[in-house]
Formats: C-alpha cells, structure tokens, sequence
C-alpha cells in the first residue's frame, strides 16, 4: 500500500505542468492560519518589567496584485487569538496592514518559494483600550495544484509592540502557518 501512494505520488509530482498565475498584471486572494508561540517582554508605568508566554493562532486573509512578475503588492487582515500560559484570561484582537511578497523561483514550476514582508496594526476585540503595530517576516513554500491554486506551508516571525492601558509590551512571535491562495488570471 505505502508503495502505490509513493508510486502515485511521484508520478503526479512529474505529470502535472503548470504555469502559476504569479506574473505582471495578476492578482492573488487567499489567507493563511497559523499557530503561534509568543514570548513578551511588559514594561508598566511604574517600570516595572516582566516577560509572559503565550500560545495561540491567527488567521490572516489578504489580497494582492502583482505589478512585477513574481512580485505582489496587498493587503491582508488579522484575526489573533493568544491565551498567555500566566493566566485564564485570552486575548482577540484583528489587524489590518500591507504586505509584499516576491517568488524566488521562475513562474512556471509547480513548487515555488517566496518571501513575504508585512505590517500589521491590531486593536482589541474585547473593548480594553490597546492597540499593536507588528512588523513580521514570512518564509515558505508554495505546492501548486493547478495554475491558479496553491497550498501554502510558512514559517513567520513576528516583532510586535503593544501599547495597553498602563503598559508597553514588546514580543517576538514565531509561528508556523499552511493557508491556501488563488491566482486570478488577468483577462
């Protein structure tokens, strides 16, 4: 049995072809989820400082255009949800920020891999008056079924700073994401 899926597998890799919609004139939506671990550093307005763990997801729907081949420009939405490993209490907040995004590998293959830079500014769901402005990097691959879909499996980092009530939180957070994306055709 492991030897027919291996079998399949392989002559699927070699028998698709395709040409990935990632050049001039296209455009990309689609999203990622990921799940997080986050390491924060709080500073109160006594100077007090603490560090807290969390751990989490997101999900992160965007949209793009690309104006170069293999190079897009877009926007992307946030949804964070993170329960600190300190408390019972759980954060949600949602973002909006650009990002752009460049594919290192020519257009047609069926595998790429691309690099991804964003910002993100973030505001509390719950009503407490915070708000986070996050720079993030994001590293991954890119399996492509047909032309126009993709699965997409990353590796991102996140810097954030939060700024609360009575303290400023500054947090590094890695997470690991699997998303898909659609690449529309120019017409």
């Amino acid at each position: 049995m492991k030897a027919n899926i291996l079998f399949f597998l392989f002559a699927l890799a070699f028998s698709l072809t395709t040409n990935a919609q990632i050049t001039k004139g296209n455009w990309l939506a689609g999203g990622n989820g990921n799940f997080v671990f986050s390491k924060a550093k709080s500073e109160n307005s006594n100077g007090n400082v603490s560090t807290s763990k969390a751990f989490g997801f997101n999900l992160q729907p965007k949209i793009g255009y690309f104006p170069l081949d293999k190079f897009a420009v877009g926007l992307s939405l946030r949804l964070n949800h993170y329960n600190p490993s300190e408390s019972n209490l759980s954060n949600w907040s949602s973002g909006i920020g650009p990002f752009l995004r460049y594919y290192f590998l020519p257009t047609d293959e069926l595998v790429n891999v691309f690099s991804e830079v964003g910002y993100v500014f973030a505001t509390d769901l719950k009503g407490s008056s915070f708000n986070s402005n996050s720079i993030g990097l994001k590293a991954g691959t890119v399996i492509f079924f047909t032309a126009s879909v993709g699965l997409e499996v990353t590796l991102n980092y996140d810097y954030t700073k939060r700024n609360a009530d009575s303290s400023k939180d500054l947090g590094n957070r890695f997470s690991l994401g699997i998303g898909f994306q659609v690449h529309l055709k120019k017409k």
